[in-house]
């Protein structure tokens, strides 16, 4: 899933039926933080740095149960705007077990958004005929190695970046270096690197989305 591909992570209004899979994350003034039965619950409070850990909390227990959905649905006691609580998800984006309320994405992927809280990029094109690379990005202080192809079609300016490791990172800078490189090298690099990797973003011109 792309990383800014939010189209399939929509999660229901409250009330919505969920399967065994599924589990609603809703904020409450007299429960604790933590998970019960099929719901895990954030407890509100009015002091906003409290509540941060607490969310920060909530999806790092989501990072270590990628198993399960977690639905954060709409509506919640608190005093606080979804244009206040979004950005305490921003760290959650890459986080694909978490479905968030459609307003909070429109929230987080906005332009003016973007601008102000950026996901720190760095990348090389190796070569500007095929179009194909590696980089770095950082998002919450949590680094992603990622190789870059411009495929199916480099003239659309579309892109497909992968997760690899840094061992791969490593095998990759030295084996392939900047150059005028055909389809067939090309083809071996997508072949080694992009196929069977878990895809991190996919779209048009990634610079400008993902580092603005």
């Amino acid at each position: 899933m792309a990383i800014l591909d939010y189209s399939k992570r929509i999660a229901p209004k409250r009330g919505a039926d969920k399967t065994e899979d599924e589990c609603h994350v809703v904020f409450d003034y007299d429960v604790p933080d933590g998970l019960n039965d099929q719901q895990y619950t954030i407890r509100s409070t009015e002091d906003l740095d409290v509540l941060s850990e607490s969310i920060k909390r909530f999806i790092t227990f989501a990072e270590n149960n990628p198993s399960t959905k977690f639905l954060v649905v709409y509506g919640y006691p608190t005093k606080y705007s979804a244009k206040e609580l979004a950005p305490f998800f921003w760290s959650s984006i890459p986080v694909e077990n978490i479905h968030l309320p459609e307003f909070y994405w429109k929230i987080l992927t906005s332009d003016d958004y973007s601008r102000k809280h950026p996901i720190k990029v760095s990348y090389e094109l190796l070569s500007n005929q095929i179009r194909f690379g590696y980089g770095t990005a950082e998002n919450e202080g949590k680094k992603i190695c990622f190789a870059l192809h411009g495929c199916p079609n480099r003239n659309d300016d579309y892109y497909t970046l992968t997760e690899i490791t840094e061992q791969e990172l490593t095998r990759l800078r030295n084996k392939y270096k900047h150059g005028s490189w055909g389809h067939e090298v090309g083809d071996l690099f997508r072949e080694e690197f992009i196929e069977k990797h878990k895809v991190y973003y996919e779209g048009t011109y990634f610079p400008d989305i993902l580092w603005v």
